[in-house]
């Protein structure tokens, strides 16, 4: 939680009596020549700067650019922080010091931090940074952050950057050893989607019979299964897994491809993790050669429906689902197959 510290400093949000530091700050040349000019010339003007920007940003994001202060003085250094941008598709990190502060390692300090503020508490998945194509100092200090080129884009008029992008969360195939931890995390996220409305009795003949480490291992070792996951610090958060056995008759293919399972833990909802697992589990069916990709949905899950259709499915029939001793109604959803690549 903030203020962060470090070894050697403290980031804390601004406030309006950080203007005059700001204003010297926004006007260093190498602010001007490597970022951009503010075209803040008063206190007055880097007052509003900071209520506009940062101060905006925390009461709308809950993060934003931070004051960087020494620890032991506090006198203000530079700033460095997490920014939401209309023009990027993820959260950036932003940096910049007073010259005076250059050369100590104080920016990769206060970086990391922020980093580990995005992924630990924000829960973010990946992270960008833009850079000048000149600024061979930040390019470097990007690159021991463990981020990596991705692509450039104009940033503002005639003036282009270079993206970086370093992940957090990744999605691959899953490991015989991942077994004991994805079948926690199977048990725990139904759980967590059906627990409320059915009972607890056949809750638990379900998952009894169904999310065991064991039988995770032999799914995962199954070449007509597989389950992608998604893993974020170590730990699996999410999964998917897929088949290419027969479907309902509803399901009118040639090469049928089934979504049996996806599912994501409630701490990384509104993410869009689940739309990348959907987004993975279509380049398996291109990939495989499937026309169809169908799935089974509960007929009272409406959020799973939504999503379901939001990804392409449409409903053409349904088949029975046997929820411990509870006889349940799936809606079976259908969508074509782009060619791999393509979706």
């Amino acid at each position: 939680m903030l203020p962060l510290q470090t070894e050697r400093l403290t980031l804390r949000p601004f406030t309006v009596e950080d203007a005059p530091f700001v204003l010297r700050l926004l006007n260093e040349p190498s602010f001007i020549a490597n970022i951009v000019d503010k075209g803040v010339r008063t206190e007055a003007a880097a007052a509003d700067y900071l209520r506009q920007g940062p101060m905006a940003s925390y009461a709308e994001h809950g993060f934003g650019l931070w004051l960087v202060a020494d620890r032991a003085t506090g006198v203000a250094m530079g700033m460095c922080g997490l920014i939401r941008r209309a023009t990027l598709p993820e959260v950036d990190l932003g940096y910049a010091f007073v010259p005076e502060y250059w050369g100590r390692g104080l920016a990769r300090e206060a970086a990391a931090a922020c980093l580990a503020y995005g992924r630990d508490v924000l829960g973010l998945r990946a992270l960008l940074a833009i850079v000048t194509p000149g600024n061979a100092p930040s390019i470097r200090l990007l690159e021991a952050l463990g981020f990596a080129a991705n692509g450039r884009m104009a940033f503002e008029p005639g003036d282009e950057v270079l993206v970086f992008r370093t992940v957090f969360t990744t999605i691959r195939k899953a490991r015989a050893s991942d077994a004991p931890q994805l079948a926690a995390l199977a048990e725990r996220t139904f759980r967590d989607a059906f627990e409320a409305v059915n009972t607890p009795e056949d809750m638990a003949l379900h998952c009894g019979a169904s999310y065991s480490p064991a039988i995770l291992d032999r799914e995962i070792r199954d070449p007509g299964v597989t389950t992608l996951v998604a893993e974020h610090q170590g730990q699996l958060v999410a999964y998917a897994q897929t088949r290419w056995d027969p479907p309902p008759a509803c399901v009118q293919a040639e090469r049928p491809f089934e979504i049996q399972r996806l599912y994501v833990s409630s701490a990384f909802h509104g993410k869009g993790l689940a739309q990348e697992l959907m987004a993975a589990c279509l380049e398996l069916a291109g990939a495989g050669g499937a026309d169809r990709v169908w799935l089974g949905v509960w007929e009272h899950n409406p959020r799973a429906i939504a999503f379901y259709r939001k990804s392409g499915f449409v409903e053409v029939g349904d088949h029975g689902f046997l929820l411990g001793t509870d006889p349940q109604r799936d809606i079976v959803m259908v969508r074509p197959v782009a060619p791999a690549g393509i979706d």
